[in-house]
């Protein structure tokens, strides 16, 4: 059954990735067909200013970039100088608001949107628009802006506001301009919007975002680790695509690039490193020590419950459910946001199927299905940022030609019909839900059967080891025992014999009995036991059947699934 429920996950992942491949497909049809235009050259005479910047203000400005609890300390006590003028006072009245708005972000405080800032500092730029220092205003506040509504999960309006930052300050300044804060601030706001399309599972336009913030952090860098985070996180996204010896490269060059092993990017890298190494050699072993020895670095109860996903995981793969349990739980029930949750739930629906506690498993399936709707926004979501992302790089063509228009058509239509096809696919949830808890009474009536019982009743309560004599036990499977248990087994999918043939047409009747037992749950221990042969020997023919059938996962998932097909 676990095998069967993977099944339905990587489906619902399938078309997520259907609707960004065609999000990507798009943005490169619309590079290659429509050309680049050139940046308007600015106005050169220069304006006379009707007010004045506060210079206490700009000196807090100055102290923002070193000292953001200072600056705030400074900010809540500001008054404007007297005397200044009702325009001047507006003015900086604006400018203390999208600076308060910073010095809550960098100090860690709850803030909003500052929208009056940034229709003030809009319009300002509009009258100045060779004004650098408008510029950077008007940039900055769309940028505040975005953080405020990121914070209250407006992702697509952040998404607008991010793009709409990179919009004035590559319009307005030349690259070779971008240097020193200028830099910084291109840096942010690109790892910003990375971490935006991380957030909703879009690869392809997280990488872009970090290699642009990569470029940036290495002209003036974000923090003491800039560059670090920021190849990390492209290992991440390359992770996330399957491409191991890319994710490698950059985790390594991360790591590289840290001083201080004491930090939680350094153990991040550490931790995820392990993980894809462990998918790639499967010797969970050589990767405990390391899992262990970061988590025992750190006294941050969040980092440590986080830890305990990737330690989950790799007792999962090890097949040592009781203690992947324990770690799944600590997350499941320890963190608050639905797809830190997400990954925990599914393992355990899937442990508890398999151990045959079908009350707890349907727990976390109904958790999952109630948030159907949850993912049905992140979908959504997709759609209109892959949409506001094409538009950003394609902002101010005009001259579209008619064939160009027909690809513009064709690719929304695609895009329309992946959307609705995924809505769609959603809406068969909860049928799928049915037909998952019909067929586990199906497998529950099986396990029912008296010659079920009577092969339980035999090895039920053996405590059995690996190294164990299984020829001391005076048990054996009869002729009886075996044809009974084939027709218990038609009896309840009577195309299983059939469904196996098809795969490998050269299985003989031992393999047959080796998965009919599989398929009643028992494991290699007590099936050699049964079968009078050795645990390696047993184990040995396991594998080959799972070779036979062209089996990449664990064979007894896979006989259980039959019954769900």
């Amino acid at each position: 059954m676990p095998f069967f429920c993977i099944l339905l996950l990587l489906n619902d992942f399938y078309y997520i990735c259907i609707v960004k491949r065609v999000f990507v497909i798009s943005v490169i049809l619309f590079s290659v067909l429509l050309p680049a235009s050139e940046k308007q050259q600015k106005p050169v005479a220069e304006q006379q200013l009707p007010f004045t910047f506060d210079d206490n203000l700009l000196q807090i400005d100055s102290l923002m970039q070193t000292d953001a609890d200072s600056a705030l300390m400074s900010l809540t006590s500001f008054r404007p100088t007297e005397g200044s003028g009702e325009i001047s006072s507006t003015f900086n009245a604006n400018y203390q608001s999208l600076l308060i708005s910073e010095a809550l972000f960098k100090t860690n405080n709850p803030h909003a949107p500052i929208q009056t800032a940034v229709r003030f500092f809009d319009s300002l730029y509009a009258c100045y628009p060779n004004n650098d220092a408008f510029a950077m205003l008007s940039a900055r506040s769309h940028y505040m802006n975005g953080v405020g509504f990121y914070e209250n999960d407006s992702v697509v309006d952040a998404c607008k506001e991010y793009l709409t930052t990179l919009d004035i300050m590559e319009n307005h300044f030349e690259e070779k301009d971008l240097v020193g804060y200028k830099a910084k601030f291109m840096a942010l706001t690109y790892g910003r919007l990375g971490e935006l399309f991380s957030d909703q599972i879009m690869p392809e336009q997280t990488i872009y975002c970090y290699k642009k913030a990569l470029h940036y952090c290495k002209i003036k860098s974000t923090s003491k680790y800039g560059v670090s985070i920021f190849l990390y996180k492209l290992g991440v996204e390359y992770d996330v695509l399957k491409q191991a010896d890319t994710a490698l490269y950059y985790y390594n060059l991360a790591k590289e690039n840290l001083s201080d092993s004491n930090t939680r990017i350094y153990r991040d890298i550490v931790a995820s490193t392990s993980l894809l190494l462990y998918s790639l050699d499967k010797n969970g072993d050589s990767i405990f020590p390391h899992l262990k020895r970061i988590i025992a670095q750190t006294d941050n109860e969040d980092e440590v419950v986080t830890r305990y996903i990737s330690v989950g995981y790799i007792y999962y793969k090890e097949k040592a459910y009781d203690s992947a349990m324990y770690y799944f739980e600590k997350v499941f029930y320890k963190k608050k946001d639905f797809l830190s949750k997400c990954a925990p739930a599914e393992y355990l629906r899937n442990i508890y199927l398999y151990l045959g506690d079908t009350v707890k498993s349907y727990e976390y399936s109904a958790y999952l299905a109630d948030n159907t709707s949850q993912q049905y926004d992140n979908y959504v979501n997709i759609s209109r940022l892959a949409s506001l992302f094409q538009n950003y790089f394609y902002k101010g063509q005009n001259d579209v030609t008619h064939s160009k228009r027909i690809v513009i058509i064709l690719c929304t239509l695609f895009v329309l019909g992946i959307a609705i096809f995924v809505y769609i696919r959603l809406r068969t949830n909860k049928l799928l839900l049915e037909s998952h808890n019909s067929a586990q009474k199906k497998r529950e009536s099986l396990l029912s059967e008296p010659v079920c019982k009577d092969i339980f009743s035999m090895v039920g309560q053996l405590n059995l080891s690996a190294r164990d004599n299984y020829y001391k036990y005076n048990i054996s499977l009869s002729d009886d025992i075996i044809t009974d248990l084939h027709s218990a087994v038609l009896k309840y999918s009577e195309n299983f014999d059939a469904v196996l043939f098809s795969k490998c047409s050269d299985l003989n009747n031992n393999d047959l009995l080796i998965c009919y037992l599989l398929l009643l749950g028992l494991n290699e221990k007590q099936i050699a036991t049964l079968r009078h042969r050795t645990y390696y020997a047993i184990k040995k023919q396991v594998r080959k059947v799972e070779k036979q059938l062209d089996i990449k996962d664990n064979l007894s998932d896979y006989i259980i699934s039959i019954l769900y097909t």
